[in-house]
């Protein structure tokens, strides 16, 4: 079976005689692809807003702890944007 140029398997670059290798698993009981589709097209939206809440000390910048503490503010701010921007996906 020919699929052509713009198969998954062409965009991953493999020769065709390995591809027979490659085999996918079905994805897990309840997962839903639209949802997750829908869900990553947020992530540079939550990205921004983290972004504007968040001023995170670049390493060299500050103490360790200070480095540390900023990525913990940006990645809490960040997950409570993913959540409340995915909540009418739900």
């Amino acid at each position: 079976m020919n699929r052509g140029l713009n198969s998954r398997n062409d965009q991953i670059g493999l020769p065709r005689s390995r591809l027979k290798l490659i085999r996918r698993d079905p994805p897990p009981v309840g997962h839903n692809c639209e949802y997750v589709k829908a869900r990553n097209a947020l992530i540079l939206e939550a990205v921004k807003i983290a972004d504007s809440l968040v001023e995170v000390v670049p390493p060299g910048q500050g103490d360790d702890e200070a480095v540390n503490e900023s990525r913990s503010k940006w990645t809490r701010a960040f997950s409570i944007a993913m959540d409340t921007l995915s909540e009418p996906l739900l």
